[in-house]
């Protein structure tokens, strides 16, 4: 320690501000007097490894795990640089330093733009403390925690009846949610193998002044592999998936926490969808439990479609879990069954992103079809105002043999006898059918009243239309509808 530790680490000033930080946390507020003198061992021993180089600033948070202080940096002047210990709860002492430790391995490994970057780690002898105290050093992320965020992007609107400041708000919301999403993502898909966070919520995660959200706590995250070994999970009870919530134990110093033992190949990835649904309802002012709407909330900012898109999503996200888990209330909000909604549960991260997307408008489905393209350089006019561009595959298919054959086969039969001019073929008849099921599925998709078409249908779906469209007479024969009326 240099002789100016005591003013650039004041220990009892940092004290002083931990006791106000817990008191303004409702889980943590009964907790002060029992931690304040493993908090102050572990300050101290902190202030002797770091103080050649950081200086105490302030406080960023506490925790169900660990406290966070803001330090300055003596090398790097104008970067800030966030410090985590672990809190000292009695009787959990252990299990947070292991739950840290693993934190610190996970953070080394990631780069991502919404997940905190580590800058430094290590152990710490601390008094009283039977293994080495774990820490580490990592940006500080300047902003707000994302929930104070949603509800000042509530109160920056200053006229909700505009519809260009009802159009940034939706934008600035659904960004954030994509965001949020992508880190997840990004665990779940890192090449190193799936990680599981386990505790998504709007707590653990910090908006920044240029509006990226940033996951700020890692430590309940876990790495998925094959293995049978078991892994000690934690998560937050109110916001957990019932199937993860069963399998651990109440934390007697905690009534909002939980943990235990789960053999990794038991982790689902489909938790951390049930979480962010939760945390997406959350910031929207609903209670995923019931569906009560708080007064103020954001969700009555948006325009119905938005918030009947983003409910019915956040219902398929938390599809996954058994059907008497699913939240009851869905039913009535959307107008689905459950069975239903249980068979289009979103399972992926990715999945759910792209959904946001078509949401948002950078993403759509039929886009991806070159034969519902809006221009194209052949088109083919199957009905009166219809054009459909005419793909290598749609003229593949119009030479084959046995659409070929409807060519020469009459659409109305003997009507021709009274009307001379009802002419045109079965072909003719599939291609208009086929033009006009490009129609409906562009309008179905844009539909403005009901979300439910733009959110369930796939590239693949629509494929299937077009061909049923083009191929549903290739089964004719001559007069076939005539010699059904004679039979």
């Amino acid at each position: 320690m240099s002789d100016s530790g005591d003013a650039r680490w004041p220990i009892d000033q940092i004290l002083a501000d931990l006791e106000v930080t817990y008191a303004g946390e409702f889980d943590l507020k009964s907790c002060w007097n029992e931690e304040v003198g493993g908090v102050k061992v572990a300050l101290l021993a902190l202030r002797d490894h770091l103080d050649d180089r950081y200086k105490y600033k302030s406080i960023l948070g506490a925790g169900g795990s660990g406290i966070v202080l803001r330090l300055s940096d003596d090398v790097f002047a104008s970067q800030d640089v966030a410090l985590k210990f672990p809190r000292p709860v009695i009787g959990r002492t252990s299990l947070l330093a292991e739950m840290l430790a693993k934190e610190i391995n996970f953070l080394a490994e990631l780069k991502h733009p919404g997940i905190v970057r580590i800058l430094y780690h290590a152990r710490l002898v601390v008094a009283d403390q039977r293994d080495r105290m774990p820490f580490y050093l990592m940006e500080a992320v300047d902003g707000t925690r994302s929930d104070k965020h949603m509800r000042l992007l509530v109160t920056g609107i200053s006229d909700p009846r505009s519809e260009s400041a009802v159009d940034r708000f939706e934008k600035s919301v659904l960004m954030m949610f994509r965001a949020v999403l992508d880190s997840v993502r990004y665990l779940h898909e890192h090449s190193s193998g799936m990680r599981v966070h386990l505790d998504i919520k709007p707590e653990n995660i910090i908006v920044t002044h240029n509006g990226q959200p940033v996951l700020i706590d890692l430590g309940t995250c876990k790495q998925v592999h094959g293995g049978q070994d078991n892994t000690i999970v934690a998560c937050t009870l109110p916001m957990a998936a019932p199937s993860l919530a069963r399998r651990l134990r109440k934390d007697p110093t905690d009534k909002n926490r939980a943990g235990g033992e789960i053999a990794r190949e038991d982790i689902k990835q489909t938790w951390d969808l049930w979480t962010f649904a939760a945390s997406m309802l959350h910031w929207l002012g609903i209670d995923h439990s019931n569906g009560e709407v708080a007064a103020g909330a954001a969700g009555d900012l948006l325009r119905p479609y938005t918030r009947k898109y983003v409910i019915l999503l956040s219902a398929r996200l938390m599809a996954n879990e058994k059907m008497e888990d699913m939240p009851s209330w869905f039913n009535d909000r959307i107008g689905l069954s459950q069975p239903l909604v249980k068979s289009m549960a979103v399972e992926t991260a990715g999945e759910g992103l792209e959904l946001l997307d078509r949401l948002l408008g950078t993403a759509n489905p039929l886009d991806a079809i070159p034969e519902m393209a809006m221009r194209a350089v052949t088109t083919l006019q199957p009905s009166e105002g219809i054009h459909v561009p005419l793909t290598p595959k749609l003229i593949r298919l119009l030479e084959h043999r046995a659409l070929r054959r409807l060519d020469s086969i009459a659409q109305l039969g003997m009507v021709v006898e009274v009307y001379p001019e009802a002419r045109h073929t079965r072909k003719e008849h599939s291609l208009g059918t086929y033009g006009w099921a490009i129609q409906f599925l562009k309008a179905l998709y844009s539909d403005p009243i009901s979300p439910l078409f733009k959110q369930w249908i796939t590239i693949g779906d629509c494929r299937d239309v077009l061909l049923a469209a083009l191929l549903h007479d290739i089964g004719h024969f001559p007069l076939a509808h005539d010699l059904e009326d004679i039979d």
